[in-house]
């Protein structure tokens, strides 16, 4: 799990999907977002934004995002503009889009990764 991500996350500003919460089809975002649920399909966050898939957070589909944190699961493509993190918790399935990719150790990656020069 981030600690401290940077920036920081504003409370009165971030999306929160509750533990139980569970979406399918396509979620547009347009703050940073905290997902403690399940979403099976497509999530869009518009830019600048920071998506944190939290250990009890399950994502089969696509994420595309300014940054993404995983410390749950991703099965399926991600594309971040700016950067994605799998924590130690986190698991990814799947394809990677993004100028910076980290693994944390003990985290998990089983799939494919490409990484473009960052855009501004």
């Amino acid at each position: 799990m981030l600690k401290n991500p940077s920036p920081q996350i504003h409370e009165i500003e971030t999306n929160l999907f509750a533990t139980g919460t569970r979406f399918e089809g396509t979620v547009r975002i347009e703050n940073d977002t905290r997902i403690h649920g399940e979403i099976e399909g497509t999530l869009i966050a518009h830019r600048p934004s920071l998506v944190i898939l939290a250990e009890s957070g399950r994502i089969k589909g696509r994420i595309d995002a300014d940054r993404i944190v995983i410390d749950g699961c991703v099965e399926g493509e991600v594309q971040a503009q700016t950067e994605v993190i799998v924590s130690p918790s986190g698991k990814l399935i799947g394809t990677v889009h993004s100028p910076s990719f980290r693994l944390e150790f003990g985290g998990y990656f089983e799939g494919s990764c490409t990484m473009p020069e960052k855009t501004s």
